[in-house]
């Protein structure tokens, strides 16, 4: 994945549903600005920072807003910053310390 992600301006996911968006975080990783619905970003992605979520099915703006990200180079570097910046809260490591937490502050307060 590594190689595509480098060869690629910018990460697209319209999804309708997703259980956990797998892909959306290794973009993060890849440090790729995103393009996604509600459900491709999962969650997980600020519309306007990180990424631009779109409805799934408002086919105009996904036309116009491919078109934006393909013609503007400084606000796909923006994005991708911000992606790059948001990656490490999304490791493995990261994601059990956080899961962690929650249990031990739900246990103290049961």
């Amino acid at each position: 994945m590594a190689s595509i992600c480098k060869n690629v301006d910018f990460f697209v996911s319209s999804g309708l549903e997703e259980g956990s968006p797998l892909v959306t975080y290794m973009a993060f990783g890849a440090g790729l600005p995103l393009l996604v619905s509600p459900m491709g970003g999962g969650g997980v992605v600020t519309n306007g920072e990180d990424a631009v979520v779109i409805d799934p099915h408002d086919e105009a703006t996904w036309i116009a807003q491919l078109q934006h990200l393909a013609a503007d180079a400084e606000f796909r570097a923006k994005l991708a910053h911000q992606s790059k910046l948001k990656a490490p809260n999304y490791l493995w490591d990261a994601v059990a310390k956080r899961r962690l937490d929650l249990l031990v502050n739900a246990l103290k307060n049961a």
